[in-house]
């Protein structure tokens, strides 16, 4: 409470008292001034490290830190935009000195390797005095993946299950008839469908596939097999379900042939690639894609649910989200900040964009209907309900970064030339099974 100014002798004289008015005076014009740089000075400014994969993409991240700073005034957000591959080497280096930025980036598959070491702050507690907050709003699978020791770390901003990307025109062109979108194909209908559109006198094929780890688990899963046990610490490769599943994979390239010769095994986006060159019928990918494959394809495109194995529909489901580092020197603030950042009306206007498949269920609800690609943008919704399959997250051990890398190069080759599944399977076992007890 501020104290009350004493009262004016009455013995002042006219030139006092107008000195001391004019004093007033400018005490009272300065007062605002002085007021503004105290509340700059109390301003909490905090560093947001994220990934951008442009000018666009940093722009759009401005935007919503802008839209943030408005509705938080004592907060200043500063954005750190920095390219996918270099996002990860600069965070190295900027936790190893102890001077990360206050907010990070993190994707679900690489979530791991960082909360084991402490990296991030549990978000518990700020979630329990934040009454406003709906923790519950974010699906429940994107949250599981960013879980570590039963303790949510990150909020996530985007989500993705795997689809089944159909090109429409090829569909009708060739009188095949598209696939149910509530409704995943069983196996032996993908193959018949992807027989109907192989036409080696037009050059097109049924199907591309990816050729590696990550592409091929919803594979596995679908038919009941696991790249490692729940909890992740036993390999799983060897197993009747995951050889079948590698084995299947394998019969569409050499068998059937009616997937398209994987013939770049260095290209990670071979698969992608191809699609949008227009003979291809179907793809699997995620929601992630919708933007590149709508500016680059050149016919009409849609998304249906990813097909059913023995197990049935068992896509994965991963996404980014953004946390508060362990070397934060505002914590509070930066839950703020973060808490604005992954809003409903935040992740809308990066839905509205075209950056991401919103991991809020009340962002999809609001968003704008623009009628471009895909029509059928609600089958991902109703994936990540459990309303269509039964997705799940994958959830990644410290070691995965040289599990793939090990699949790379025991398995992945095998995709350009017929091999024995089995064999390849048991050799990756033996290498999975080490580096899951190195721990």
């Amino acid at each position: 409470m501020k104290r009350n100014a004493p009262a004016l002798r009455a013995g002042l004289s006219r030139r006092s008292f107008l000195k001391g008015s004019t004093a007033l005076m400018g005490a009272g014009a300065l007062a605002p001034l002085l007021g503004a740089s105290a509340a700059q000075a109390q301003q909490a400014s905090l560093r947001w490290s994220t990934i951008a994969f442009g000018p666009e993409a940093l722009a759009l991240w401005q935007q919503i830190a802008t839209r943030a700073e408005g509705l938080h005034p004592d907060i200043k957000a500063q954005v750190e935009g920095t390219p996918f591959n270099d996002y990860w080497t600069k965070l190295q280096t900027q936790l190893a000195s102890g001077g990360s930025a206050d907010l990070l980036q993190m994707q679900s598959l690489r979530f791991p390797q960082y909360a084991s070491r402490g990296v991030l702050k549990p978000l518990g507690s700020y979630i329990s005095a934040d009454s406003g907050f709906d923790v519950n709003d974010f699906y429940p699978t994107i949250r599981q993946a960013f879980e570590y020791d039963g303790q949510l770390q990150i909020l996530p901003f985007d989500i993705g299950a795997y689809v089944t990307y159909i090109n429409v025109d090829l569909f009708k062109e060739l009188g095949v008839p598209l696939p149910d979108p509530e409704k995943p194909m069983s196996w032996d209908q993908l193959v018949d469908t992807a027989k109907a559109l192989t036409n080696p006198d037009k050059g097109t094929y049924g199907l591309v596939l990816s050729p590696d780890l990550d592409s091929s688990t919803p594979w596995l899963w679908s038919n009941g097999g696991l790249v490692y046990s729940d909890d992740m610490k036993t390999a799983k490769l060897d197993s009747p379900e995951t050889v079948g599943a590698v084995q299947f994979l394998f019969d569409l390239l050499f068998k059937h042939k009616v997937a398209l010769p994987v013939t770049d095994l260095s290209n990670a986006n071979f698969a992608p690639e191809a699609f949008v060159g227009g003979k291809v019928g179907m793809y699997f990918d995620g929601p992630w894609r919708f933007v590149s494959i709508r500016q680059n394809a050149k016919f009409n495109w849609d998304v249906v649910p990813f097909p059913a194995g023995q197990a049935g529909s068992v896509p994965w489901v991963a996404g980014s989200g953004w946390g508060i580092s362990s070397q934060s020197s505002n914590p509070d603030k930066a839950w703020e900040l973060l808490a604005e950042l992954t809003s409903t009306d935040s992740l809308k206007i990066l839905y509205d964009a075209g950056r991401v498949f919103p991991a809020r269920k009340s962002t999809f609800a609001k968003r704008t209907q623009t009628g471009d690609a895909p029509q059928n943008a609600g089958v991902v919704a109703k994936v990540l309900n459990g309303e269509i399959g039964a997705a799940r997250p994958l959830i990644t051990p410290a070691a995965y970064s040289e599990i793939v890398q090990a699949a790379r190069q025991t398995l992945t080759p095998l995709f350009a030339e017929s091999g024995d599944a089995a064999a390849a399977l048991g050799d990756l076992q033996g290498q999975v099974q080490s580096l899951l007890d190195r721990g």
